[in-house]
């Protein structure tokens, strides 16, 4: 019985290590349902091109999806925490209420995309293009150095909070080298965020926390707007 259940989990395995097509990923989701959503964690669907699929509450945890398109998918509250998804492509997605703690997401692209409400806490989004996306979410301790940040819209919005206020959190985080330029950060939690070398030119930084978040070597710092009204300005680490 016991080598039974040895060869059932070894085959299992196997069947998890092989690719999957786009075919396969579609007829899992049709399958799924709202209480029971299409689970396909710990599969490899690097490269595939998914674009147009609902992927809403799909479980993708430890999958691999390096290089994967999901280009204006719906993936409300689906849930890629520890997949490895370098250069994968969430151009113009719906990632609202996702989870993706320790996921790897470096170089991957967010142009335009909605993630909000969102758990990225220890996620690796370096070198990523989060240009013109909306973000806002727990990203306490991720990794965005080197990453693009252009017109980021990342400060939290007083008069659309359904859910109570939400605003984006880079405790511990590290934008070194990143790009923030133009970038909305109103309300963010700032603490202890890295910002060595980061541009910050006309950054929106109003009532955001800079509570010893490191500044040295940032550029464009005289232009950012607000900065007269962060709290904990006295406690940030600026060049002298």
């Amino acid at each position: 019985m016991l080598r039974f259940a040895l060869m059932l989990a070894l085959a299992a395995k196997a069947v998890a290590a092989q690719p999957m097509t786009r075919e396969a990923v579609a007829r899992a989701i049709a399958a799924g349902n709202a209480d029971h959503p299409a689970d396909l964690s710990g599969r490899d669907l690097s490269g595939l091109d998914l674009t147009g699929l609902n992927l809403s509450r799909v479980q993708l945890l430890n999958s691999t999806l390096v290089g994967t398109k999901f280009t204006h998918d719906t993936m409300f509250a689906a849930n890629l925490s520890g997949a490895h998804a370098h250069g994968a492509n969430f151009d113009g997605a719906i990632l609202d209420v996702g989870v993706f703690r320790g996921t790897d997401l470096s170089q991957a692209s967010f142009r335009g995309a909605s993630v909000f409400a969102v758990i990225m806490i220890g996620a690796d989004l370096s070198g990523a293009d989060l240009n013109d996306a909306r973000l806002i979410g727990n990203l306490s301790d991720a990794k965005l150095a080197g990453a693009t940040l252009v017109d980021l819209k990342g400060g939290a919005d007083m008069r659309n909070q359904p859910m109570g206020l939400m605003r984006t959190d880079l405790t511990g985080a590290d934008l070194t080298g990143a790009d923030l330029t133009g970038a909305n950060l109103q309300h963010a939690r700032l603490v202890r965020t890295n910002f060595t070398n980061t541009t910050l030119t006309h950054a929106d930084v109003t009532n955001a926390d800079v509570n010893s978040a490191i500044f040295r070597g940032a550029r464009g710092r005289d232009t950012m707007v607000g900065w007269n009204k962060t709290l904990n300005a006295d406690q940030a680490i600026l060049d002298h």
